[in-house]
Order: structure tokens, then C-alpha cells, then sequence
């Protein structure tokens, strides 16, 4: 990601489309990400990749929904 965005950005749709399933779609998600700011994009990426919040989980006072995917590439990745 660091060094290429823009590779990065389709290899990582066709990650999370499954490219052999969905190549159209995948191929749009790589354009969508493709056209996104770089610095915001690394930016959302360091907090979505390297943030673990299930420390805090106990301590929500609110009723909270929480959905785990067991198919989560990126969950997966970590």
C-alpha cells in the first residue's frame, strides 16, 4: 500500500470480492478505492487494520450489536 496505492487498492478488492466469483465487481470496488484520496485511505487503513477493540467490549453501557463474520478476509489477515 505504501509503495503502490493503486495496485494495492485492486489486488485488495479482489481480495474481498473474491475475483474468481465477481470479476465486474471486483474490478469496480478496485476503481472505487482506486479514486479515493491516498493520504485519507492509508490513514482509514491504519486505524481499521491495526485497531483491536474488543477490550472494550465489556465496558459498553449501551445495548450494542455486534456482527462477527467467520469468512472475514481481512479479519483473517490479522
Amino acid at each position: 500500500m505504501q509503495t503502490d496505492y493503486h495496485r494495492w487498492a485492486y489486488q485488495f478488492a479482489g481480495l474481498l470480492m473474491g475475483d474468481a466469483n465477481s470479476p465486474m465487481l471486483s474490478e469496480e470496488l478496485g476503481q472505487y478505492f482506486g479514486e479515493t484520496d491516498v493520504t485519507i485511505a492509508r490513514q482509514f487503513a491504519r486505524v481499521t487494520f491495526f485497531s483491536d477493540n474488543r477490550a472494550d467490549v465489556p465496558r459498553l453501557h449501551l445495548p450494542t450489536l455486534i456482527v462477527l463474520c467467520h469468512e472475514d478476509v481481512v479479519a483473517l489477515l490479522k
